[in-house]
């Protein structure tokens, strides 16, 4: 399993955003937004 700091250089490889949402007592919440692909690779 990969960890956030893992994560990053892939997100932004693929030119994705990442949005996060933190409410106390609730958590937070990484959403990871990657565009589509056009099935070429």
């Amino acid at each position: 399993m990969l960890n956030f700091e893992e994560f990053i250089p892939i997100i932004k490889k693929y030119n994705g955003l990442i949005s996060v949402e933190a409410e106390f007592g609730d958590g937070t919440t990484f959403i990871i937004y990657l565009p589509a692909g056009n099935g070429d690779g």
